[in-house]
């Protein structure tokens, strides 16, 4: 990413909007933020501004959803949840975002009721925008939440879904880890054999697709499903 390109984009206010606003989105989330969250802040920020002086209220939600997300990596959990609280904009995609971000603030905190409501409403934002792929990641953001509590029947019946939708969209990167999750949740019921048919099938599909991470990932889920069983 050529960070001064982007910056020469963002203030050419001869250039559109959405395309100035989009650059800031790029140096905001992709350059900045997991390396130096304030400063993606302080971007995100500018893009807020912008977008609300051209009316653009889709922006707006997206600059205040990276605002919030910096707080998240800078463990600032109760800002980073003020910040991702922007019904106003009524943007259901945004807002299905802004939830999801605080579903996950909740279960990292060990609040998995609260967390478990904020997924479903996430979930309930998606399908309104129409967001297949959204919809699955809550659904399966849902299914960490019952697999965390124990509730391995509701885990396996949301990752399910979660991967059947994934299947509608042959995203092959989401059904390989489907896969994985699914057979998690096999190996801590000691159901083994189910367990390594979805390890194979999840390593498989990784391999076909030269996804390296998500082979080790594979890799390693068959490693613990045979040590779990004592081999």
């Amino acid at each position: 990413i050529n960070v001064d390109s982007l910056h020469k984009v963002w203030k050419n206010k001869k250039l559109p909007d959405t395309v100035r606003l989009n650059a800031l989105d790029i140096i905001s989330w992709n350059v900045y933020l997991y390396n130096s969250p304030e400063t993606a802040f302080y971007y995100a920020k500018k893009q807020y501004e912008l977008a609300a002086e051209s009316g653009l209220k889709k922006y707006q939600s997206i600059a205040l959803n990276t605002q919030g997300a910096s707080f998240y990596i800078r463990s600032e959990y109760d800002s980073a949840m003020k910040y991702q609280l922007n019904e106003e904009l009524n943007d259901y995609k945004g807002m299905a975002s802004s939830l999801n971000n605080i579903g996950m603030i909740l279960k990292d905190r060990g609040n998995y009721e609260e967390a478990e409501k904020y997924y479903e409403k996430s979930l309930l934002n998606y399908r309104k925008s129409n967001d297949k792929k959204g919809e699955a990641v809550a659904l399966n953001n849902l299914a960490n939440v019952y697999a965390d509590e124990g509730n391995y029947a509701k885990a396996i019946q949301y990752y399910t879904k979660s991967l059947t939708i994934r299947e509608t969209l042959k995203d092959e990167h989401g059904i390989a880890s489907s896969w994985v999750n699914i057979g998690l949740i096999y190996t801590d019921m000691h159901e083994f054999d189910n367990a390594m048919e979805c390890f194979n099938k999840s390593l498989r599909l990784n391999k076909k697709i030269s996804n390296k991470q998500g082979i080790a990932v594979s890799l390693n889920g068959i490693g613990n499903n045979y040590y779990e069983k004592g081999e």
